[in-house]
C-alpha cells in the first residue's frame, strides 16, 4: 500500500521538469478540495457493497483526504525546488 509521502514523491519526480505536468496536479489538487473537502459528504468512500446478492468489494490505496495531502506535499516540494526525502533530521 502506497504512503501520501511515497506518492508524492513519485509526483515530484514525474513533474520536476514539465510546467504541464506540474498544473495537472495544481488542478487535481483543486479538484480534490473542492469536490471532496468542500462537499458534505466528498470525502466518502464505499469499499464494499452488496445489490441483488452480487457482492462487490474494492482495495483502496489512497483515500481521498490522503490522495490530497499527496498532491499538496508534490506541489510544495515543487516550488521549494528539491525532491521530497525520507530522512528525517533532529535539530534542537
Amino acid at each position: 500500500m502506497a504512503s501520501t509521502m511515497s506518492v508524492a514523491s513519485d509526483l515530484y519526480h514525474w513533474a520536476k521538469d514539465d510546467s504541464s505536468r506540474i498544473q495537472q496536479i495544481r488542478a487535481a489538487f483543486d479538484s480534490g478540495i473542492s469536490a471532496g473537502a468542500l462537499t458534505k459528504g466528498g470525502m466518502d468512500s464505499i469499499s464494499s457493497a452488496t445489490k441483488n446478492g452480487v457482492t462487490m468489494q474494492k482495495m483502496i490505496g489512497l483515500g481521498e483526504g490522503e490522495r490530497i495531502t499527496a498532491l499538496r506535499t508534490a506541489l510544495a516540494f515543487l516550488d521549494a525546488g528539491y525532491a521530497p526525502s525520507t530522512r528525517t533530521r533532529a535539530t534542537f
